[in-house]
């Protein structure tokens, strides 16, 4: 029964540290895109600046990787069938941060054009999930 306990609290402590950094991470990503909102960033292909003194490929890529509490909540709602949330939040802090990544490596550019967002599960996936996102964009000097 000790065991059982011992357990449970330790499930529970490892689960609320968990949802604590998660929160402190989307803090972080909301922060650095406010202060980065002046930069136009867009998937399209064309841009309609005219004066463009240079242009770079920008690329970032990040790996993130849930924890086990959510991995155990994701395939108990697996089972049952519904939409898989504690992935859509891993999936879109990767893309968030990702996509941050880009503009903070080309400080003095003004707009990133053609953003193309990819994703990749890594590992095979049995034990806990990881995913990779490439962003590729063009920066408009």
């Amino acid at each position: 029964m000790n065991d059982l306990l011992f357990l449970f609290y330790f499930t529970a402590i490892f689960s609320l540290i968990s949802i604590i950094r998660e929160k402190m991470h989307f803090a972080s990503i909301r922060k650095r895109e406010f202060v980065l909102s002046n930069v136009e960033i867009s998937n399209k292909k064309k841009c309609p600046y005219k004066d463009i003194r240079k242009t770079e490929l920008a690329t970032a890529s990040i790996v993130m990787v849930d924890d086990f509490f959510k991995d155990f909540i994701a395939g108990f709602v697996n089972f049952f069938g519904g939409e898989l949330s504690v992935y859509s939040s891993l999936l879109d802090r990767a893309r968030r941060e990702a996509i941050l990544r880009i503009v903070e490596a080309h400080p003095n550019a003004k707009a990133f054009y053609n953003l193309k967002l990819d994703s990749a599960q890594l590992g095979d996936g049995k034990i806990r999930k990881r995913v990779e996102i490439s962003a590729t964009a063009t920066a408009i000097y």
